[in-house]
């Protein structure tokens, strides 16, 4: 049996800012958890006026969906927009300010309980997708490493034309920074667009077609060789 036909791809495995934003309507909070699996956790955070976070027990990242404003990371101060890449060692203060008021991003944190290697937040802490786009070869896969800390590695994909990827040894999960069309996982296929949020497990087939010419996607690889188990 195929890696492909050994694991399933679950039914949550495509979500979108409204499907998250649904679930706070109503409430008196500003995140919520969106998905589990392994070591890793992915939330949808929309603080409104004032974050009023504390530092976190694991190593995280951000990527802004909408909105702009400042982000405090630890002695350094970053303007940020939509699209944007923040990671935050565990342990290190950090808090969003001055932002607007359709400000919203995915959080995703992974690793052990301290972080993975300590230390004060890096200079390479704050990534945009047009840096990164200019570092991809302009024929072929079209894929460029963007970052990478412990068990987590980003990568900044933009396919042009059709999508030559193949099944990958580690679960994913992409985040649409610009552009939609159709992705292709496993049996399913779901119809995706800007801000969606699309997990992989290790070994399933998977590409994306009939996408616009500006797709570009933020790829996170984490955990073990094989994957893990939901």
């Amino acid at each position: 049996m195929s890696a492909a036909a050994a694991k399933s791809v679950p039914a949550w495995a495509h979500l979108t800012i409204a499907d998250a934003a649904r679930q706070l309507a109503g409430t008196d909070k500003r995140f919520v958890v969106v998905f589990e699996h392994g070591s890793l956790s992915t939330e949808y955070f929309a603080p409104r006026g004032t974050d009023t976070q504390k530092p976190h027990t694991r190593d995280e990242v951000y990527i802004v969906m909408s909105g702009r404003g400042t982000f405090v990371n630890g002695e350094r101060r970053h303007e940020f927009g939509p699209g944007d890449f923040l990671f935050v060692p565990a342990g290190v203060v950090h808090r969003f300010e001055n932002f607007t008021d359709d400000f919203a991003v995915w959080v995703m944190f992974y690793g052990p309980e301290g972080g993975e290697r300590p230390g004060a937040s890096p200079a390479w802490a704050h990534l945009t997708v047009v840096e990164v786009e200019a570092r991809l070869p302009p024929s072929g896969l079209r894929s460029v490493p963007a970052f990478e800390h412990g068990t987590l590695l980003i990568k900044l994909y933009a396919p042009r034309g059709t999508d030559p990827q193949k099944p990958h040894s580690r679960d994913e999960i992409y985040v649409v920074a610009s552009g939609g069309g159709t992705f292709v996982n496993g049996a399913r296929r779901h119809a995706f667009g800007p801000a969606d949020l699309l997990f992989v497990p290790a070994g399933v087939v998977h590409r994306f077609e009939n996408f616009t010419d500006d797709l570009a996607l933020w790829v996170a690889f984490y955990g073990p060789e094989g994957g893990e188990k939901p």
